[in-house]
């Protein structure tokens, strides 16, 4: 049941199955919040309660899927203003506990936040919280993205050691796995880059990588070019984020790689390869 509640003058009637969360000030000691019967309302909500965003946002609206389908799990907004602080304040957006999956940033006094209004700031890194009880592929998708022009924010995989540059509709997808380092507080943030620095970024950290067939019916081949010497690494995933494969080619810098896959049941599966601190990860069908 909807209810309705007015404050400085104000009313709201928030929808039924929506929240909302509160923040105390300095003198609000042993004050209280009381909702009564007289609170509910059949009235529909009127007028704009919610935050909405328009071509004048600079944010990034960063949302979790399911890696093999479109299952929505949990996404964070982050705001850009220069009027803003990297600390909580009231701007901000407290995140709250799902049952499944909790994705958040963390500002600057380690609050952890859905929604997250600061000012953009050339070599700041965001910290990223990943925490689910859920073993599988999932991916990230930019569903919005607006940014101060010349600047860059990258999704960095400190796991993995890999830089995404974000824009709209980019996706990253990764493993949480049994190995508590695939989640948690310290395996993702988001860096913010001026244009001359993500030219030094991305010149120190490109892998040139591609994977083929796909679909395939035996084996997968993986051409790649990277910027030193390591140890060539492939790993296969399942559906539900199981490892069916693991092989080591050894020191290599650039080459192909063949990863037979004859004997996997047909299905979608997810092939990383890992050289030298880098990664890249693509999905592809088995027939």
């Amino acid at each position: 049941m909807p209810f309705t509640y007015s404050a400085g003058g104000s009313g709201y009637i928030l929808p039924a199955y929506s929240a909302f969360t509160t923040t105390c000030s300095s003198g609000t000691a042993n004050k209280t919040l009381t909702f009564t019967e007289s609170c509910k309302t059949s009235a529909a909500p009127s007028g704009s309660l919610f935050r909405t965003t328009n071509d004048d946002d600079d944010m990034i609206n960063l949302h979790v899927y399911s890696g093999n389908d479109t299952t929505s799990w949990d996404r964070l907004l982050v705001f850009f203003n220069d009027q803003a602080v990297s600390g909580f304040d009231e701007n901000d957006g407290t995140k709250l506990s799902n049952p499944d999956l909790d994705f958040y940033t963390f500002s600057s006094d380690d609050s952890a936040l859905a929604v997250d209004q600061r000012p953009f700031v050339n070599g700041e890194v965001i910290q990223l919280g990943f925490l689910t009880d859920t073993l599988q592929q999932f991916r990230f998708k930019v569903d919005e993205f607006s940014i101060p022009s010349g600047g860059h924010v990258y999704l960095h995989d400190k796991l993995l050691s890999t830089l995404k540059e974000l824009s709209l509709g980019v996706e990253y997808s990764f493993e949480v796995t049994q190995d508590a380092t695939t989640q948690g507080n310290n395996r993702f943030e988001l860096n913010i880059i001026d244009t001359a620095t993500a030219v030094s970024v991305l010149n120190k950290s490109a892998m040139h990588v591609s994977m083929y067939p796909n679909p395939v019916s035996d084996i997968v081949n993986v051409s790649f070019d990277a910027p030193q010497n390591g140890d060539a690494y492939v790993s296969i995933s399942n559906a539900i984020g199981q490892q069916v494969i693991t092989k080591s080619y050894g020191m290599m810098k650039n080459g192909t790689v063949k990863v037979p896959v004859a004997e996997l049941p047909a299905g979608v599966y997810m092939v990383t390869f890992r050289c030298g601190g880098l990664s890249y990860t693509q999905r592809f069908v088995k027939k």
